[in-house]
C-alpha cells in the first residue's frame, strides 16, 4: 500500500489526477483505519483532492464523506488538530465551489468546538457566511453564529475581530422583539470599544441602552 500511495503522489505531482485517484482509492482499500490511522486519513484526504482536480470533476460527485472521516481521524484518533484544520480549509473551499454550502457548514462546525478559541471563532464566522449563500439566505442563523464567533474571538483575546463580528450583525438585531439580543450586542460593543480606547463608539453603544424606545428599560421603569 505504501508503494501504491507513492505512485499516487507521483501521479498527482505530474497532474495526472485520474491515475492518482485510482491509486489512492486502491491504497484506501488495502489500509486499516485502526492499524495506521494517520496514513489512512492521508489517503482519504488525497482521494478528495485528486477527485476535485480532475477535469471531469464538475460531473462527478465529490466524496465529502472521505474528508469527513479524515477530519474525524485526525482530530479524535490521532490528536492532530493542525491536520484536521487543513482538511476543513481545503474541503470547505471545494464544497463552496460546488455550492454545497450545507455540507461546508457541517465541516466548519465539526471543529468549532475544539479547545482553540481562535480556530473555533474562525470556523464559526466562516460557517455564518455560508448561511448567506443559502437560497433563500438564512439571515437569523448568520447573525446567531456571528455573535457566537464574536464571543469566541473575545475569549481568544482578539477584540478587534470580536468588534467586527458584533458590528456586522448589529443592524439585523435592530428589529422588534429582539431587544434582549440587541442590548447584549450594544453592551458588548460599548465595553470592548472602551477597552480599546474607541471612546466615540463606546458612547454610541452605551447610549443605545438608554434610548427612549428601549423596551427593557421601559419595562423596568413600569415595574419600579
Amino acid at each position: 500500500s505504501i508503494e501504491i500511495r507513492r505512485a499516487g503522489d507521483l501521479a498527482f505531482l505530474f497532474q495526472n489526477y485520474e491515475f492518482a485517484y485510482n491509486n489512492y482509492y486502491a491504497a484506501k482499500r488495502d489500509l486499516s483505519r485502526d492499524q495506521a490511522p494517520t496514513f489512512y486519513a492521508g489517503v482519504l484526504e488525497m482521494c478528495c483532492l485528486s477527485n476535485f482536480m480532475q477535469e471531469s470533476s464538475a460531473s462527478k460527485a465529490y466524496p465529502a464523506q472521505y474528508m469527513d472521516e479524515a477530519i474525524d481521524i485526525y482530530s479524535l484518533a490521532c490528536r492532530l488538530p493542525i491536520f484536521a484544520t487543513r482538511c476543513v480549509l481545503m474541503s470547505t473551499e471545494i464544497l463552496k465551489s460546488k455550492e454545497a454550502y450545507d455540507q461546508a457548514v457541517q465541516q466548519f462546525l465539526k471543529l468549532s468546538q475544539e479547545d482553540s478559541d481562535l480556530r473555533g471563532a474562525l470556523f464559526l464566522e466562516q460557517a455564518s457566511h455560508c448561511f448567506l449563500n443559502y437560497r433563500p439566505p438564512y439571515i437569523r442563523k448568520y447573525a446567531f453564529y456571528m455573535v457566537i464567533a464574536g464571543h469566541r474571538y473575545l475569549k481568544a483575546g482578539q477584540r478587534l475581530h470580536a468588534l467586527r463580528c458584533y458590528t456586522d450583525v448589529l443592524s439585523i438585531y435592530e428589529k422588534p422583539n429582539w431587544s434582549l439580543a440587541l442590548d447584549h450586542i450594544n453592551f458588548t460593543l460599548g465595553k470592548q470599544s472602551a477597552s480599546l480606547n474607541h471612546s466615540n463608539d463606546a458612547i454610541r453603544s452605551f447610549n443605545a441602552l438608554f434610548a427612549p424606545n428601549n423596551r427593557i428599560q421601559n419595562a423596568q421603569q413600569q415595574i419600579n
